[in-house]
């Protein structure tokens, strides 16, 4: 028979009858009591755990999200060389010099390659010896030496900002070294010389030379005065760094991350362009000049321009006009190494290489014209000069009159010619200037 029950705290009523529970009562009489109430606990247990796990895996991390930014960075590396008294010229082997350049050289080379280097200040010194006006001139020399020495040994660099200052004599690094240096004799005195506002250098050098009948300044030329005989080199370098920054983010569904592409590096012209003049024309007799101007990426267009109005012999003169532009794909470095050009050609002609005929273009109306294709090779030099090695062929169409070669000699012949071969010849020099 079934019973009736409720329950009421620690009361239980059955069939109407009220009595107090107890464990032996329900484990024995109504085991399945027992049964819901750890039915109940389970399911407590269980949620009490999933949100737990919620917590652990979604919350807790959303506190402590990180993001990271790009953040502009600017670092400078300083590299001081020396030199002789009174020399402008760079010894590698004066002092630290040479394992100062080659560590700046390294520098330059690597930031180069992800287009770090910014900038570049070149600030020259001299030590108190002599005037001031030839210490001017000296420190700018140096700065000179210092300047072309990275030109040459960086081509890049052109495409660099180079500040280079002659700045003189150095007075303050020359106070700090007094200042620090207990061994100098009479001291107090030498700095007293330096700090004096109504002496001018000249007259500053004057009285340090005579500090103890010349002990001071003998101290001085072997400890303390080459470090004033100086170039500072400022390496700047600007650049993007990853900075990692904490924020609190709403908890997502992690699903699977789709890759990010790289940005890509939008890649830049030099700063300069080229004038230039092929020297097989001027052998030839053939005056000539061009420009070549960089454009987007790998590319340039060079443009040269000849014109030869003159007669060198009756049996030599190559009188002409003509321009032979070309579109330019670069190798690795812009207007620097291997190239290929496409090229044009446009040219009115009055020539002759021989006592016998005189050729020009029909009616003085019909210029050459044609294309080709050509390879070529920059060779840097020195500074801002770099040799050009070019050779190209192609097709020229011609139509001209044939002439006797003597004085108002008369047309005999017009001729027509499809020519395929050499178009382009040059062995040309180039200098590069500043946009």
């Amino acid at each position: 028979m079934f019973h009736s029950m409720k329950n009421t705290g620690n009361l239980i009523i059955i069939n109407g009858k009220t009595g107090i529970t107890s464990g032996f009562f329900l484990k024995k009489e109504y085991p399945y009591l027992r049964t819901i109430r750890m039915r109940k606990s389970e399911r407590v247990n269980k949620l009490l755990k999933t949100s737990f796990f919620l917590c652990l895996f979604f919350v807790i991390p959303s506190l402590h999200a990180q993001t990271s930014v790009p953040v502009e960075k600017l670092d400078t590396f300083c590299y001081s060389l020396f030199f002789h008294h009174n020399r402008s010229e760079i010894d590698y082997k004066l002092s630290t010099n040479a394992g100062m350049m080659h560590r700046m050289d390294s520098v330059i080379r690597f930031h180069h390659k992800y287009h770090h280097i910014s900038s570049i200040d070149i600030l020259a010194y001299t030590s108190f010896e002599g005037t001031w006006e030839s210490n001017i001139k000296l420190s700018e020399n140096r700065a000179s030496a210092i300047k072309n020495y990275l030109l040459d040994t960086f081509q890049f660099l052109e495409q660099v900002h180079l500040h280079a200052e002659g700045l003189g004599e150095d007075w303050n690094l020359f106070r700090e070294k007094a200042i620090s240096d207990g061994n100098i004799p009479f001291r107090k005195q030498l700095i007293e010389i330096i700090d004096n506002p109504h002496l001018n250098y000249d007259q500053k050098e004057l009285g340090i030379k005579r500090l103890d009948r010349g002990a001071t300044y003998r101290y001085l030329l072997k400890n303390i005065m080459l470090s004033q005989r100086r170039v500072d080199v400022h390496v700047i370098l600007h650049y993007e760094k990853e900075a990692v920054l904490p924020r609190i983010v709403p908890p997502v569904t992690v699903g699977e991350p789709k890759p990010r592409p790289e940005p890509l590096r939008k890649p830049t012209a030099p700063k300069f362009w080229a004038v230039k003049t092929n020297l097989l024309q001027w052998g030839a007799g053939v005056s000539n000049i061009g420009v070549e101007y960089p454009v987007a990426g790998r590319f340039s267009i060079d443009f040269p321009v000849v014109y030869s109005p003159y007669t060198i012999r009756n049996n030599w003169k190559i009188r002409t006009l003509g321009i032979q532009p070309e579109f330019r794909w670069w190798g690795n470095r812009q207007m620097i190494g291997h190239f290929l050009g496409l090229h044009a050609h446009l040219a009115y002609y009055n020539m002759a290489t021989d006592e016998l005929d005189r050729y020009q273009d029909k009616d003085g109306k019909t210029p050459l014209w044609g294309a080709g294709l050509s390879y070529g090779y920059v060779l840097p030099l020195r500074g801002r000069w770099n040799m050009e090695f070019t050779a190209g062929a192609g097709y020229a169409r011609l139509v001209y009159d044939v002439f006797y070669n003597v004085s108002n000699g008369t047309a005999y012949d017009t001729r027509s010619k499809n020519y395929w071969g050499l178009t382009r010849a040059g062995v040309t020099l180039v200098y590069k200037l500043n946009k």
